[in-house]
């Protein structure tokens, strides 16, 4: 199918072939991938409470009840994207219909012509737009905050959002030094009107260094290597170099680990 600058949406044989998509600007078009999915949703330990809310809102959508548009925002690492992937794949394991777009933050000045395109389709739809970080005067910015909220394609009941950003407000205010305090107001009111609008608020915290030892332990076991406290105290000297304890510096060390043992 083609709109108006040659833009491309699926056809009917993509949506029988595929679950998971991504938006090329270059083509203008929505193609089918297979994604590298590493973490099953069972294996995401210590966001229970995320996990639980975020699966129960995507079933409601399946099932045509209320659901929410979804922001995970928080500390680097802690599986916000992890879980809008692992929870998407454990959805289709069980038999549950719906699609998942991934757009590009880069790309969102294309989302009022993919959203309406996609309004055609029976199907459901899960857009996923990751780390998501706007300038609060830019045409993305803009566009994101009305299409979650505000303008008649919100209202699309086959589409729903989940974003992810490492900072819970997910713009930038502009900050100039010549603006008066009317000025400053108004652009610390705009930085949170994209906040506000998602319906539902996932937050992920740092992991303390027992909790990061716990996802040590469990990649190990996972990959069959050895648990002892060599390992953790080599887990701990990976963790000062990677600046952090998270899920993701905890993937990388097993990873790290495994492949020198190949």
């Amino acid at each position: 199918m083609n709109t108006r600058n040659n833009f491309q949406m699926l056809s009917k044989k993509d949506l029988d072939k595929n679950n998971f998509f991504v938006f090329i600007s270059t083509l203008k078009k929505i193609v089918g991938i297979i994604p590298s999915i590493k973490t099953s949703l069972e294996n995401l330990i210590g966001i229970e409470k995320q996990k639980k809310i975020l699966y129960e809102n995507t079933l409601s959508f399946i099932n045509n009840f209320d659901s929410c548009n979804i922001l995970l925002w928080g500390s680097k690492g802690m599986g916000k994207s992890s879980l809008v992937l692992s929870n998407h794949q454990y959805l289709l394991n069980a038999n549950k219909n719906i699609k998942l777009i991934e757009i590009l933050c880069s790309d969102l000045i294309y989302l009022p012509e993919i959203i309406y395109n996609l309004r055609k389709y029976q199907q459901k739809f899960i857009i996923f737009i990751d780390d998501v970080n706007l300038d609060v005067n830019s045409k993305e910015f803009k566009i994101l905050k009305v299409l979650i909220q505000g303008s008649m394609l919100s209202n699309s009941e086959n589409i729903k959002f989940y974003v992810t950003s490492n900072v819970r407000n997910i713009i930038n205010p502009d900050s100039n030094e010549n603006f008066n305090q009317v000025q400053i107001n108004d652009q610390r009111n705009n930085a949170i009107a994209l906040y506000d609008r998602f319906g539902l608020i996932l937050s992920f915290y740092k992991a303390s260094k027992d909790e990061y030892l716990s996802l040590v332990s469990l990649y190990a076991k996972i990959n069959r290597i050895k648990i002892d406290k060599d390992l953790e105290k080599q887990a701990l000297q990976w963790s000062i170099v990677k600046g952090d304890y998270s899920g993701r510096t905890a993937v990388q060390f097993i990873t790290n680990l495994k492949s020198k043992t190949l």
